[in-house]
């Protein structure tokens, strides 16, 4: 009898705080798009995904492949982590090519890296649980300032290639 109201309570308080994050993200969402403007992140963005997007052709998923050296077991591990960015940056995954430094890749998003939105995309995208230390671990080898996609990608493919391994156990 007691647990009642309580739950009741805490629906309300739910309901209450879900109200008012919709009320302060309509609030700071044009001051976030001003700002991003003013400070000239905005027209840094739509001119990365111009010349990404529309000054160079597309890379097919088999040219990519190619490029980066992928053998058949992997493959779709390459592919998940060129769609999971593409995703994270908003472009199509073809408009993502080896040799885009990952600095710019980064700042597609308008508040930087956001290692863990990538581990989560990861695991949604390749069905497996994935601790962020894996991952970050692989991601410190190279620093991100110096690295490119292709590189990146490796690095990450060779962390879930050792983790997928791990959950599915020796055969």
């Amino acid at each position: 009898m007691g647990s009642r109201p309580r739950s009741i309570c805490f629906r309300a308080l739910m309901v209450i705080l879900g109200l008012l994050n919709f009320i302060l993200r309509l609030a700071v969402h044009p001051l976030a798009f001003l700002g991003r403007e003013i400070s000239g992140r905005g027209r840094r963005y739509h001119r990365l995904r111009s010349r990404m997007v529309d000054e160079r052709p597309p890379l097919p998923d088999s040219d990519y492949l190619q490029a980066v050296g992928a053998v058949e077991a992997d493959a779709s591990l390459w592919l998940d982590v060129r769609s999971c960015m593409a995703e994270f940056c908003d472009l199509p995954p073809e408009a993502i090519h080896t040799g885009d430094p990952m600095l710019e890749l980064w700042t597609m998003r308008w508040i930087g890296p956001d290692y863990l939105d990538m581990v989560f995309r990861l695991e949604r995208t390749i069905g497996v649980k994935i601790r962020s230390d894996d991952l970050e671990a692989a991601w410190r080898e190279m620093p991100m300032i110096d690295q490119d996609f292709g590189a990146f990608a490796e690095l990450t493919v060779r962390a879930l290639r050792r983790i997928r391994e791990d959950e599915q156990g020796p055969p």
